[in-house]
Parts: structure tokens; sequence; C-alpha cells
């Protein structure tokens, strides 16, 4: 995996006009298949967002479960890049947690748009959470305090934006 420091700026632009456009395309038929183990990105409009306190509207989820309506996974925009980027070295169970989203496939509004392993340090580096209702600061503030404070056995789980005690 690239260094963050090291990835070429140029080079992330380009990846991303590429990305968005794939975007564009609507057809169903080029909708890949999404499974456990990989990275995407989308638009998404979550059901109950006006219950919910804050949400992201451009997820770029690592899947993590299959279900029959949908799919569970790790939000990566949750975390600060440089979390994000540590996460990816050295998986943490303690940052997974606020990254924990559960996702409807009827609530996508776009493609499902790939990420290739070689693309993931470049992908989850890159500015391009759409968080709404609050700034994206104080999102990954109560996401690292999440983090911080979550023990095995108790703590608060995030999951599509509400809070439930484990």
């Amino acid at each position: 995996m690239q260094p963050v420091d090291q990835l070429n700026s140029g080079q992330s632009l380009q990846w991303l006009k590429q990305k968005i456009e794939q975007l564009r395309v609507t057809t169903i038929k080029a909708t890949p298949k999404i499974e456990p183990g990989g990275l995407y990105f989308f638009f998404y409009q979550p059901i109950g967002k006006i219950k919910l306190p804050y949400y992201d509207t451009f997820p770029l989820v690592l899947v993590t479960g299959i279900h029959r309506d949908g799919f569970t996974g790790l939000n990566f925009h949750y975390l600060p890049p440089t979390y994000r980027i540590a996460y990816l070295k050295k998986q943490s169970v303690a940052l997974a947690r606020p990254m924990i989203k559960k996702y409807l496939v009827k609530q996508i509004r776009s493609r499902v748009v790939p990420v290739q392993p070689e693309e993931w340090a470049m992908s989850v580096a890159l500015p391009l959470a759409q968080f709404r209702k609050k700034f994206q600061h104080v999102v990954w503030q109560e996401s690292l305090d999440t983090a911080k404070n979550w023990k095995p056995g108790s703590g608060t789980v995030h999951v599509a934006g509400t809070r439930r005690e484990e």
C-alpha cells in the first residue's frame, strides 16, 4: 500500500474523475455484485433520515456481511483520513465500531462502484464524505470518542446513524 503522503494528487484527481463517471452509468446490468471483502462507494438516502442525528450520502464501504435486503459494512468516512489509513494497516475493533453501518439496497441512489484493492489507500484518503445534519469534524470527533471509550461487551455501537447499547 502506497503511503498517503506519497500519493500523487494528479493521479488521485484522475482516479476520482474516472470513478465519478462510472457512477453516472445507470444501467442495472453494469452494477457489480456486492460481496463481503469488497470496497464500494455509491450515493445513498437512508430510511428514517429525519430521525438520524447525521448520515453520509456518499459512503465508502468495506462490506462485511450480506443480508436479504442489503449489506453491513464499514463506512470509512466516519473516521478522519489518518485513522482510515491506520485501520487499513492494522485493523482495530475499536476503530471499526463507529464505522459499522447497515445499508438497504433499495435506498442506493446510484451505481455501486467497486474500488480495487490497489486503490484502497488512495480512496480512503480522499475527502469525499457528504454528511448531512452535522459537520464532518463533529462526526469524526464522536466516532473517535466512541472508539476510545469502547470496551468489548459494552459501549455504544452506531448502526446506520442510530445508537444502540451492546
